[in-house]
C-alpha cells in the first residue's frame, strides 16, 4: 500500500522526502494551492485535462493531469483547491505531474490572487529539487541550470523574438542572456501549442520576428535531442504582449509640449 505524502504549501522536496520511495509511485495530496490555468467546460487553457497550481507564497508550482476532465474536477484561475493523486515524471517533458481522476475539491471561501514572477530567461527551470536525483524531479540540463527549481510556477519574461516556428507554433525570446538550448536561435522557447481548441477558439497569434514582447506563462520544460530545455507555456492570447517603442521627442519637433520647448531630448508617452 502506498503511503500518501501530504503537502500543505510546502517545498517541493517534501514530495520526495520518504526514504526509499520513488517519486513515480508517491501518492500525494496538495492542499490550499491556487489554480493558474483554467480547466472547465467554459475555458480550457491547456489540452488533455492539464492545469497548473502554485502555492500561495509562490515557492512551488505543480502540473496536474485530471483524467476525469472535462466531466469532473473543473477548476478556474484563482480557485483554491485540494487535490489527491499520484506523482509521476513524464519522459517527454521532464516535468513532474500529479495525476488525478477528478479527486479535486474547490474551496468556497473566496479566490486566490497569484501574480507571475518576472525572471531572466537563464533562471527558468532551475536546479533539480534535491541533490542526486535529476531523473526523479529534474530541472533543466541545457543550458546548465542555475537558481532554485521553478517549473510549474507562473512567470513572465521579456525580450526580442529571435525565431518563429509557425508549423509547430513556438517562438524564441532572448532577453540578453543568449541561451543556447541546441535548437539554434538564442533565447528561451515559448510554446503556443498546448491549448485545448475543442471549444472553438482560434489558435494564439504568434508575434513577428524581431518584435519585442512581454510573455506570461508557465515555467516548464521539454526534451529536445536528449536534453531537458527551458520552455514557457502560454495560456491564451492575453499572455503575449507586443512592446512598441516610443519615439524620441525633442524641442524642434512639431507639436512638442511647451515643457520640451528647450529641446531636452527626452522621450515621453
Amino acid at each position: 500500500m502506498r503511503k500518501r505524502v501530504g503537502l500543505a504549501a510546502v517545498a517541493l522536496g517534501a514530495m520526495i522526502a520518504l526514504p526509499g520511495q520513488a517519486v513515480v509511485t508517491a501518492a500525494v495530496t496538495l492542499t490550499n494551492v491556487i489554480v493558474t490555468s483554467s480547466q472547465s467546460l467554459e475555458k480550457r487553457d491547456f489540452a488533455d485535462g492539464v492545469f497548473y497550481v502554485v502555492t500561495a507564497n509562490r515557492s512551488a508550482g505543480f502540473k496536474v493531469c485530471n483524467l476525469a476532465a472535462p466531466f469532473a474536477g473543473w477548476v478556474e484561475r484563482g480557485d483554491i483547491v485540494r487535490i489527491e493523486g499520484i506523482l509521476q515524471v513524464e519522459s517527454g517533458s521532464g516535468e513532474a505531474c500529479v495525476v488525478t481522476f477528478g479527486d479535486i475539491s474547490v474551496s468556497t471561501f473566496g479566490k486566490g490572487d497569484v501574480r507571475p514572477l518576472f525572471l531572466k530567461t537563464g533562471d527558468l527551470g532551475g536546479q533539480p529539487v534535491h541533490e542526486g536525483s535529476p531523473e526523479e524531479r529534474p530541472g533543466v540540463t541545457r543550458p546548465a541550470p542555475r537558481g532554485p527549481h521553478n517549473k510549474g510556477l507562473l512567470v513572465s519574461v521579456a525580450g526580442k523574438v529571435t525565431h518563429v516556428n509557425h508549423f509547430n507554433r513556438f517562438f524564441y525570446v532572448d532577453d540578453g542572456c543568449g541561451l543556447d538550448d541546441g535548437y539554434g536561435p538564442p533565447g528561451v522557447r515559448v510554446s503556443c501549442d498546448y491549448q485545448d481548441l475543442s471549444l472553438g477558439q482560434a489558435p494564439i497569434p504568434l508575434p513577428g520576428l524581431g518584435d519585442f514582447v512581454a510573455v506570461t506563462g508557465v515555467s516548464s520544460s521539454e526534451v529536445w535531442q536528449g536534453e531537458i530545455i527551458r520552455l514557457v507555456k502560454v495560456r491564451d492570447e492575453n499572455d503575449i504582449r507586443i512592446i512598441r517603442p516610443w519615439p524620441l521627442v525633442t524641442g524642434s519637433d512639431r507639436g512638442v509640449p511647451p515643457a520640451f520647448a528647450a529641446g531636452t531630448g527626452r522621450a515621453f508617452r
